[in-house]
């Protein structure tokens, strides 16, 4: 029964219509067979069908179960000191799952559908995709074998010692805190766009939850696996609309592994903190994870609002740079997440080399740049001192980098050396000026108040509608009184403390390094529509006059880029100490009323 569904198979039971959503009071499905003597077999609760379940005898009617009393959302013991469950009766939709016995004797592969009958997808979701899990309920809730609930894991953590009841919830151990194929249970999905009301795909694959504080919430985090033993190895589908790939080439169509997650930290908040941080930060030099907004629906239960993402693993480096995905080294948490167990040794002979070699010494940084993306590790840490980020590498927390074991030149980033990787170290001058220009660029550019502004607000105005259902679904039982009220003011909260941060951060630096108040420095063009510019080697283009914050200790560049057949005719420097001119780019310390224009011709 946990066989994969084969596409190819002429004996499966088939729906006489797709999964997706249904107007009406009722729809009728008929469950076909191409060998007339067989016994088909169904259930109605996400359970594998077996020759004890219901035998299809002719047409089943569905109708809309939204009145219908809860199920698994009644369902108590999912987090430590909590029993909540909705007060009202969550929206609901009618899975099927089918077998058949053939006149041989063998049994077939399971089939599995959902219908929405009575609801209206656009009205409830708008273009939000819905995503329906189908699974046994004793996959997830079982109390021996259930992986979404305290179950016997937690009693038994709790004979060992009595006193751990009082423990707070992010310590508790439970079925909830399985992890890898101890906590894979099998599960099909069904995935209904967000321009479409039937689904795109069905896909046979692993279950797992996701994430570590997120296991005691009440909605959890879910990691989705394909595997050959499921069926298919990979989802050959654009998952995630405009994910781009890292090397530029096309989008990302095929999915190994992606996540479902419920927000994080963020979960009961604004719901958006890691969205909007995801969307400002993409960028050449290191990975960040696309996204989309769904729904997700269990064995026809709304469960709630989440996000779908990309999980870095060697598939997603595969997906994303064309390099074997057996060549590519992922190291999580000072852990191989991907590649041989010996690959350990690679990752600590870098570790050893940067934390104890002393950085200022010309050679020992020459050598660090050839073995790590140095100017994406600054890129990196500072986007993370900004954002005060405290489950990060600075404070021991989620972290990924990775490699190719054998480099490859005709991969750009085949090159061998290890990306995203965080330590201590002693500062070169050349990497102190580029980690002191990434802080101030990134408050400048990539967080600046303006743009972090609209990208709330655009999210806002796509999560709003969806907040009511949600909250009312699965708490916090503190909101459930006003949910979208709730929802706006902690996004208010999360504008507050964004600009907040651009009012206070400069003067942090400041105290960091020493620095004399930071001064403002403009860069403009004689003429945008023959040429921009980009402020110390980052990635964004000028087409338009630029300000920003910058320090008089410390040399910054801007580097000339000029539109087909235009060349530069001079650079103007007012307030500013000239340093040295090489090809395009020019460095320099600024003063205060330092000013630069680019004359192009």
């Amino acid at each position: 029964s946990g066989k994969a569904i084969k596409e190819s198979s002429t004996a499966l039971p088939s729906f006489s219509l797709p999964s997706g959503f249904y107007d009406g009071e009722s729809i009728h499905l008929e469950i076909n067979i191409t060998d007339p003597e067989s016994v088909i077999y169904y259930t109605l609760d996400g359970s594998l069908p077996t020759i004890n379940s219901t035998v299809y005898e002719g047409p089943l009617t569905f109708k809309n179960k939204s009145n219908e009393e809860n199920v698994l959302s009644n369902i108590t013991g999912i987090v430590p000191k909590s029993n909540f469950t909705p007060s009202v009766k969550v929206n609901k939709a009618n899975v099927i799952r089918a077998m058949a016995k053939l006149s041989d004797g063998t049994m077939t592969d399971v089939v599995s559908g959902i219908y929405f009958v009575g609801l209206d997808k656009d009205k409830l979701y708008g273009d939000n995709p819905v995503i329906s899990i189908i699974t046994d309920p004793a996959n997830l809730f079982d109390y021996e074998n259930g992986i979404y609930n305290l179950g016997k894991g937690y009693d038994d953590w709790i004979k060992e010692d009595p006193e751990r009841a009082d423990y707070d919830n992010y310590k508790v151990q439970a079925n909830y805190s399985k992890k890898g194929k101890e906590g894979e249970r099998p599960a099909t999905i069904e995935y209904i766009p967000g321009n479409n009301r039937t689904a795109a795909f069905s896909h046979n694959l692993g279950l797992r939850l996701k994430g570590k504080g997120t296991r005691y919430q009440q909605q959890k985090s879910f990691k989705l696996i394909s595997r050959e033993e499921y069926g298919k190895k990979n989802i050959n589908y654009e998952l995630i609309p405009g994910n781009v790939r890292s090397d530029g080439q096309g989008l990302v169509n095929k999915y190994k592994v992606f996540n479902l997650r419920n927000g994080g930290n963020d979960s009961e908040f604004a719901k958006m903190r890691d969205n909007v941080i995801q969307d400002l930060a993409g960028n050449p030099f290191f990975e960040t994870q696309q996204y989309d907004i769904c729904v997700v629906y269990i064995d026809g239960e709304y469960w709630g609002l989440y996000n779908i993402y990309e999980e870095y693993n060697d598939h997603y480096i595969a997906n994303n740079y064309d390099i074997d995905n057996k060549n590519v080294i992922v190291i999580k948490d000072y852990k191989v997440e991907a590649g041989e167990d010996n690959d350990i040794e690679l990752f600590n002979e870098l570790k050893k080399f940067l934390t104890e070699t002393d950085m200022s010494i010309p050679r020992n940084y020459a050598k660090a740049q050839k073995i790590f993306d140095v100017e994406g590790y600054a890129w990196y840490s500072a986007m993370y001192v900004y954002l005060y980020v405290f489950d990060g590498w600075y404070f021991g927390g989620n972290w990924a980098m990775w490699r190719a074991r054998e480099a490859d030149p005709s991969v750009p980033k085949a090159d061998g050396k290890w990306r995203m990787m965080m330590y201590d170290t002693e500062y070169s001058t050349d990497f102190k000026r580029m980690f002191i220009n990434a802080l101030c660029d990134v408050k400048n550019i990539i967080y600046n108040g303006e743009k972090t502004n609209e990208a709330i607000h655009k999210l806002t105005e796509m999560i709003a509608p969806l907040s009511e259902e949600h909250i009312l679904r699965n708490g916090p039982t503190w909101a459930l009184d006003y949910p979208e009220p709730v929802f706006r003011d902690q996004v208010k909260k999360f504008v507050v403390w964004m600009n907040h941060r651009q009012e206070v951060f400069m003067s942090q630096i400041e105290k960091d390094f020493n620095f004399k108040p930071a001064v403002n420095v403009t860069i403009t063009s004689n003429n945008f529509k023959k040429g921009g510019f980009v402020v110390n080697n980052g990635w964004t283009k000028f087409e338009e006059e630029y300000q920003g914050e910058y320090f008089t200790e410390n040399m910054i560049e801007v580097t000339a880029k000029p539109a087909k057949g235009r060349r530069i005719r001079s650079w103007r420097l007012n307030n500013c100490r000239y340093v040295k001119q090489k090809s395009n780019t020019v460095s320099f310390y600024p003063r205060k009323g330092c000013t630069v224009t680019i004359d192009f011709k």
